[in-house]
């Protein structure tokens, strides 16, 4: 009995796998993740190659400067952030800043908002409103608010959720690539 002839797999199905592939490596946060580390550290490590990732998935080339801000407005990253300085992405350096109000936003390129304290997210969301920077959050329902990213927890998983409208309302470009991998929500 001879096994039946394997069917031609197209090339167009060859190149969305291996585009696939070539994503998914992208975007996995490799050697920066310690297995050994309890809770929380380990999770915004995680957070921190996200952060990382979703910037080179943005095209940066209408922003001057050698470095590209991630600003954090609260110190929930701690030092896991430091994890991501220094790498590059698009000819510049990863750099990292803390906010204090959102006042300070100038000179940042992608900012995680900590939910938690609705007011100050609040006024964070109003200063930003439009502006050519990514914002990024980490809690339930945060993208609903005007977040444009929401790091989604799920067990031990991130998985991404994105407002579209809010990334529409500025004139940032976000590689087809990451939109791919996000939940979409469609509303303002």
């Amino acid at each position: 009995m001879s096994t039946p002839p394997r069917q031609p797999v197209s090339h167009g199905i060859q190149r969305r796998a291996l585009s696939l592939a070539m994503m998914l490596v992208a975007l996995w946060p490799g050697p920066m993740l310690n297995a050994g580390e309890p809770g929380p550290r380990a999770e915004y490590l995680l957070k921190s190659a996200f952060l990382y990732n979703i910037a080179k998935f943005v095209d940066w080339s209408e922003h001057e400067g050698t470095s590209l801000v991630i600003c954090i407005t609260n110190d929930v990253f701690g030092s896991t952030i430091d994890s991501i300085v220094g790498k590059p992405v698009q000819e510049r350096q990863i750099a990292s800043r803390h906010l204090t109000s959102p006042q300070n936003v100038h000179g940042c390129h992608i900012i995680f908002i900590d939910m938690q304290d609705r007011r100050r997210a609040a006024e964070f969301l109003t200063t930003l409103a439009g502006e050519p920077i990514v914002t990024v959050c980490d809690q339930p329902d945060c993208a609903r608010q005007g977040v444009m990213i929401n790091l989604q927890k799920h067990e031990d998983k991130i998985s991404l959720e994105m407002n579209l409208g809010a990334i529409q309302r500025t004139n940032l470009k976000f590689s087809s690539k990451l939109l791919k991998l996000a939940h979409i929500l469609s509303e303002p």
